[in-house]
């Protein structure tokens, strides 16, 4: 009896358990799980030294590389690509920055060439670049070239707007009130004033409404499938618009959240369908489920309750679901976050003469005034009219712009303000249909043609056959950079012919050199790629217009800019050269011969055969060949060995090494040993290195494909000169605007950090903007301004 109780009683726990695994709203749970587990998703913040520049200056930029989840610094991609694009996209300069524990650094030489404008700057990992080019950084900057006349022509045509509607929930349904709300823009992208209407096609008033704040806001209205409706918008100066707004569903569902009461979020689906049965509410955030829950749609009405404890901080997505799983309404909501990194910075003085020193102390501590240890970067540069406060500091990039679309004005407001009507109209207006249901649903198979890059840069090419343009498969092709650091990196393509090369500390300019072994493979030809994404997201740069900008402050910042490169443009462009291993591939050679060390032969042939025992050379009708002997066991390979000139490999090399001029060649490295490299198995290795590291004349084989490619950017020193107390006796003019940067400051255990630098001869005041991140993913900044009392104001 017992026994057949226990069966009973488990059939039972089973069949309950699968009855409540098939429920809608878990299927919905456990797609969620499914699409966002094993899934790591990077976050880059990029902060630049200032937003504003001038052809022929350095921009500065600090990379901080976070995990989405919960904005902890992440020792994940090595390598973060950075570019500056145009108004076309169109790229105008790239550079590969590493990074090491989540973080790293660079700078761009802005070049006189460039054109006047407003141009993003963007940044990403090679693992970003599987997702949606929308989720990568971008911020804009805008570059003057004072030394073009013909860029700047003042642009006095007349501002166009923009005016969009936002239905809550998604959409306008016949005879349901909806909150509806609006973004109205000029082309810079600022929100304008104006007063508005919606009228219908009779001409009769049906409601009128203006922005709250930052041209945002919202208005109710309760549309009619068979009206005709626009808007007419007459902005406080410019010229009155219509706009129709968005199509109207004869069917369908509504929703609004009502966030009056404390605590509780109220949202209420209406519905104008036949539809009477049980509807659900998703809540995600952060890639982790906050919520769900179930109510019956009762008289075209359901309502649920949302206790916004149970939602983590930042953007939280609602999604209201019917039984078969299909979204019905969607928005997004914000909670204010309750962690942050407190950043404090006070200066020593309030007002500083010419060439003083500055000594700013530093504090991080947490909303519980508890000492953070932190990474920092900071920026210290003159206050004008171009160049006040930045665009959006990490705070307010984590929390808001990062997770919703399009380009948000003052996004730092909603964190440092309590203003939940502006937070709202934000959240309509910027986070509808961010999330994508149809690819977790559909239960798709995510594809990652990206790899991340663990250990250090991935070169990726393809393998293809010359005569027949199809994939070569299961070759092995090499990747040799010459040099007096030479790399070597071996791939095995695939069936689709593609390669890939996982390169290590590969810094700086370089010359590649990719090729066959023309003994095995001989009609093959080699395809690298561009590593730089070819994606972009949706958002648009601002009109530039130069009558907004300073021409007097424009003229002064141009004299500044061209006196500085002239006298210190060779700290400018000094370049910090990484420490690494600069030995071969081989490490530490069984045998090394400096060939200065013997007697010099005319022939490379006397010298292998009177010097070099581990070589032995045979020639057969004026063919030479080489095989490697194993000196410890008097054995030869039966495979010629690995020849490397330079570092470059040689293939069919027998004559060609005998061909060598012995007066060029400055040693001889030698493993006697057979040899695993990568996918490599060598019978020995010949290294033969020249004076001058350039192939002594040895043409590469012409199937060979050479690039000119640029590695991990090397960093430059930003310069910041000493004085002491004869800063008088030094007449080289210092007129810096940027004072200081440093993408390296930290606090320690007890929260306290410090910088110091000097000040330049230009008088005025000074902005200092820190920003950064705590070891537990706390994000936080601090401005402060201080005076300068300079020779030249």
């Amino acid at each position: 009896m017992k026994n057949r109780f226990s069966v009973i009683l488990s059939l039972f726990i089973i069949t309950s358990y699968h009855i409540f695994a098939q429920s809608p709203i878990q299927v919905i749970n456990n797609k969620y799980v499914l699409s966002q587990e094993n899934t790591l998703q990077e976050k880059l913040f990029v902060q630049t030294d200032k937003d504003f520049y001038l052809a022929g200056d350095i921009l500065w930029f600090k990379l901080y590389n976070t995990n989405n989840d919960n904005h902890q610094l992440i020792d994940f991609s090595k390598v973060a690509y950075v570019e500056v694009l145009d108004l076309n996209n169109k790229p105008i300069l790239q550079a590969k920055i590493a990074l090491k524990k989540g973080t790293g650094s660079g700078s761009f030489y802005l070049p006189i060439s460039l054109s006047s404008g407003n141009y993003s700057l963007r940044a990403y990992t090679n693992w970003m670049k599987n997702f949606s080019p929308d989720l990568l950084f971008e911020k804009n900057i805008t570059i003057v070239n004072t030394l073009k006349e013909e860029t700047l022509a003042k642009n006095d045509s007349p501002a166009d707007y923009t005016l969009q509607f936002f239905p809550e929930g998604g959409n306008l349904i016949n005879d349901l009130r909806s909150k509806v709300a609006f973004r109205a823009v000029d082309d810079t992208g600022k929100g304008i004033r104006f007063s508005g209407a919606i009228i219908n096609q009779n001409n009769d008033t049906i409601v009128r409404f203006q922005p709250y704040k930052f041209g945002l806001g919202t208005f109710y209205f309760t549309p009619k499938a068979k009206n005709y409706y626009k808007a007419i918008i007459k902005p406080e100066s410019g010229k009155t618009f219509s706009k129709s707004i968005p199509s109207i569903q004869e069917t369908g569902y509504v929703m609004q959240l009502d966030n009056s009461r404390s605590g509780k979020l109220k949202i209420t689906i209406q519905s104008n369908t036949s539809y009477t049965d049980s509807i659900y509410l998703f809540i995600h955030g952060h890639q982790q489920t906050k919520t769900r829950q179930s109510a019956w749609l009762s008289n075209n009405q359901a309502e649920f309750m949302v206790d916004s404890a149970n939602l983590g901080d930042g953007i939280s997505h609602f999604t209201v679901f019917n039984k078969a799983n299909q979204p019905l309404c969607e928005r997004v909501y914000f909670k204010k976050p309750s962690a942050t990194l407190i950043i404090d910075a006070v200066t020593d003085k309030s007002e500083y003469l010419s060439r003083k020193k500055v000594t700013i102390s530093i504090a991080g501590k947490d909303e519980l005034k508890k000492d953070q240890v932190a990474q920092l970067s900071v920026s210290v540069f003159r206050a004008d009219p171009m160049n006040q406060n930045p665009q959006a500091d990490i705070a307010s990039y984590f929390w808001l712009s990062s997770n919703l679309k399009g380009n948000i004005e003052n996004p730092d407001y909603y964190l440092n303000n309590n203003d939940p009507i502006a937070t709202e109209n934000l959240m309509l207006t910027h986070g509808w249909s961010r999330f994508k249901w149809d690819d977790v649903l559909t239960n798709q198979k995510k594809s990652y043609p990206f790899s991340p890059e663990l250990d250090g840069h991935i070169i990726t090419g393809r393998l293809v056959n010359s005569i027949t343009e199809s994939p070569s498969e299961d070759n092995l092709v090499y990747l040799s950079v010459a040099g007096k650091k030479f790399h070597l990196y071996g791939s095995r393509s695939k069936a689709n012919g593609e390669i890939s090369f996982y390169t290590k500390n590969l810094f700086g300019s370089n010359e590649l050199i990719a090729q066959t072994d023309t003994d095995v493979d001989s009609i093959s030809r080699i395809e690298i790629n561009n590593p730089f994404l070819d994606k972009y997201s949706n958002s648009s740069l601002p009109t530039f217009n130069l009558a907004n900008i300073s021409l007097p402050t424009l003229s002064t910042n141009s004299f500044v800019m061209q006196v500085s490169n002239v006298y210190n443009g060779d700290y400018l462009k000094r370049e910090i050269l990484p420490s690494i291993d600069s030995s071969g591939f081989f490490r530490t050679p069984n045998k090394a011969y400096k060939l200065d060390d013997y007697v010099r032969f005319t022939t490379m042939e006397e010298i292998l055969r009177e010097y070099i025992p581990e070589i032995n050379v045979t020639k057969r009708r004026k063919t030479y060949t080489l095989s490697m002997v194993d000196m410890d066991n008097k054995t030869f390979f039966e495979k010629a060995p690995f020849i490397l000139f330079d570092g470059v490999p040689i293939f069919s090399s027998g004559n060609k090494v005998i061909a060598l001029d012995p007066l060029k060649v400055e040693r001889l490295e030698v493993v006697d040993k057979k040899y695993f490299y990568g996918p490599f198995v060598f019978d020995g290795i010949a290294n033969f290195t020249t004076y001058k590291k350039d192939l002594a004349g040895l043409e590469i084989d012409k199937n060979a494909t050479i690039v000119d490619y640029e590695g991990l950017q090397l960093q430059r020193e930003f310069y910041s000169p000493m004085y002491g107390d004869d800063s008088k006796q030094n007449h080289t003019p210092d007129l810096r605007s940027t004072l200081y940067w440093s993408p390296n400051v930290s606090t320690g255990k007890d929260g306290k950090g410090s910088v110091s630098f000097y000040t330049s001869d230009q008088g005025g005041d000074y902005i200092m903007v820190l920003q950064g991140i705590s070891a537990n993913g706390k994000v936080g900044s601090k401005t402060l301004k201080f005076a300068v009392n300079g020779l030249v104001k």
